[in-house]
């Protein structure tokens, strides 16, 4: 006679992971859609998402939650349905300093600014087939970190030559373009921005269960929900700084038509479009008076009399 009595724990789990779901959800202004039960956990989707903390269980599939990764050199693409947790973009400049005889500060000459984002987000699945889905994303995400060779063979007929694993050449590195939302995006052209992964890492969250089989072709164990961080570094490709306009004024960008595409630099605040005038009042907002530069000048030229003096 078959133990069945696995299978009445794991229905007795999921009802109680029901009724703490139901009973958390009392008091937030979310409902309950009329979908059924989703895989191991035996919950259903909230009907909206506008103010929860925390993710809906289940498929997240909103525009503004998806984190779209594309591969340069073979063009392949991903979109993961994340729920973001943490996410920060640092900027870093880079100065080397000389020291000199009898000067407490060193002689500091401008590098480089660069950039480095982080973000940690939650990968979900609604069912069996789903996270099967999200696996095999997670899959290739792995794969977009490997680089490109040579191909196996070349040439054909008598000039044919086949080349052994080991003698293969690099060709292209494994650049990537990134997207999420306004948050991680290329301020000309609204697409991602380009660069590589530092670091990826995935990590299943195992109280969130578990879908099991199916076992046709052997075990299968895909889980429910994935914790994924990215650590990326951007590459700039336009030209990120200040330089004078035709009226005096500081320009962020380049020059003054790269000034009213780049004014959001480094994040959109609102929708492409929002600012009518290019030419006024988004200018404005990213240009330096000319008085401003005359007294910095005039600050340096103080400080190097005291350091004279």
């Amino acid at each position: 006679m078959t133990d069945n009595s696995w299978l009445a724990n794991i229905e007795a789990a999921q009802q109680q992971q029901r009724d703490n779901f139901i009973k958390d959800l009392k008091g937030t202004g979310q409902s309950i859609s009329g979908r059924k039960d989703l895989g191991m956990r035996g919950l259903s989707t909230l009907g909206t998402v506008a103010r929860e903390t925390s993710p809906p269980q289940g498929h997240v599939s909103a525009p503004t939650l998806q984190i779209h990764i594309t591969h340069l050199p073979t063009k392949g693409k991903l979109s993961l349905n994340g729920w973001v947790n943490q996410f920060s973009d640092q900027f870093q400049s880079t100065w080397s300093g000389t020291p000199v005889y009898g000067r407490m500060d060193d002689l500091y000459t401008f590098q480089r600014t660069g950039r480095k984002i982080s973000i940690q987000f939650d990968v979900l699945a609604a069912d069996q087939s789903e996270a099967a889905s999200n696996q095999d994303k997670l899959n290739r995400l792995a794969q977009f970190l490997y680089p490109v060779y040579t191909p196996q063979s070349v040439g054909s007929g008598k000039n044919a030559k086949s080349f052994g694993r080991n003698q293969r050449v690099l060709v292209s590195p494994p650049l990537l373009k990134m997207r999420w939302a306004n948050l991680i995006e290329n301020n000309q052209e609204l697409g991602g921005l380009t660069g590589f992964l530092n670091g990826f890492s995935y990590t299943p969250t195992i109280e969130a269960g578990q879908f099991f089989g199916p076992f046709t072709s052997g075990e299968v164990l895909n889980y429910q929900q994935y914790s994924v961080q990215l650590e990326f570094t951007v590459l700039h490709t336009h030209l990120t700084g200040w330089s004078r306009a035709t009226d005096g004024t500081y320009v962020f960008g380049g020059d003054e038509e790269q000034a009213a595409v780049l004014r959001d630099f480094p994040h959109r605040a609102l929708p492409p479009g929002s600012f009518p005038d290019p030419g006024g009042s988004s200018r404005a907002l990213s240009a330096v008076q000319p008085e401003d530069e005359v007294g910095n000048q005039e600050a340096a030229s103080q400080q190097d009399a005291v350091t004279k003096g």
